[in-house]
């Protein structure tokens, strides 16, 4: 007997994607990783000395990275 298989309907219900950026933010390079989710978005700079770190985006660099991620700015 064969068995079938109908899909009656198919929801997205977790995603989740990291990006990495080489960024030039006013002559200085830096290199970043944009983590989102369903339900977060963590950002992340390379510190040559420890490696990836979470980044605070209220102040600084990051938060210029941050304001032009939000606007759209940086795909």
């Amino acid at each position: 007997m064969d068995d079938t298989i109908d899909v009656k309907g198919k929801d997205e219900v977790w995603w989740a994607t990291t990006n990495e950026y080489d960024l030039d933010v006013n002559g200085e390079n830096f290199s970043v990783r944009i983590a989102e989710t369903t339900k977060s978005t963590e950002f992340f700079v390379w510190n040559e000395s420890t490696g990836w770190e979470e980044a605070d985006t209220n102040e600084g660099v990051m938060a210029i990275v941050y304001e032009a991620w939000n606007n759209g700015e940086i795909d």
